[in-house]
């Protein structure tokens, strides 16, 4: 049934008998409004014991687990903001190479001429003392910690897979005793 505001009611329903798997399909974005609008009733024989589903969540622990966040489309200097006190080796625009541990990252307002810009900005602790090179200035940069490149190429990867979930089956299992009904 469609209103004509746009709102629609799409029904299924069932009868189930014990445990039961029950398959629905619904976008990553549309899980909120399916999770709100499903409803249970028993027909009077019956208990509905519960109701799960695996959602993202597992993809939620992968991100939350490694050292590298990218949730929230982090840019540059959240990333090095993360990465504080992680050995690099920086290639320059120029072609000279810088190896030292991050200090930071910032954002800076620089005048030029009668306009301003934002330039962001990596804080290195290299043998010689403080660097701090402009983004728009480093070429590539290695993370020298291989166990950290390995947690930034699975936050990737975990990130990329959420991205790309547009329609995923959502397998809800109803766990019931007796005779349930189901909408």
């Amino acid at each position: 049934m469609l209103s004509t505001s746009g709102v629609g009611l799409f029904q299924q329903g069932g009868k189930v008998d014990g445990p039961v798997q029950v398959q629905l399909q619904a976008s990553s974005t549309e899980m909120n409004d399916l999770l709100k609008s499903l409803v249970f009733w028993d027909q009077g024989n019956g208990r509905i014991v519960g109701v799960s589903y695996p959602g993202q969540s597992a993809l939620g622990r992968i991100l939350s687990s490694l050292r590298v966040d990218l949730s929230g489309n982090p840019g540059w200097v959240d990333v090095f903001t993360q990465l504080r006190g992680q050995a690099i080796q920086v290639e320059t625009l120029q072609g000279s190479l810088l190896t030292g541990r991050i200090l930071g990252a910032d954002r800076r307002t620089l005048r030029v001429a009668d306009q301003f810009a934002e330039l962001d900005y990596l804080n290195l602790v290299t043998e010689t003392g403080l660097e701090s090179l402009s983004l728009d200035q480093i070429r590539r940069f290695e993370l020298t910690d291989t166990r950290l490149q390995d947690d930034l190429n699975r936050a990737l990867t975990a990130w990329q897979k959420i991205v790309t979930m547009s329609v995923k089956p959502s397998t809800f299992i109803l766990r019931v005793k007796g005779c349930v009904r189901w909408r």
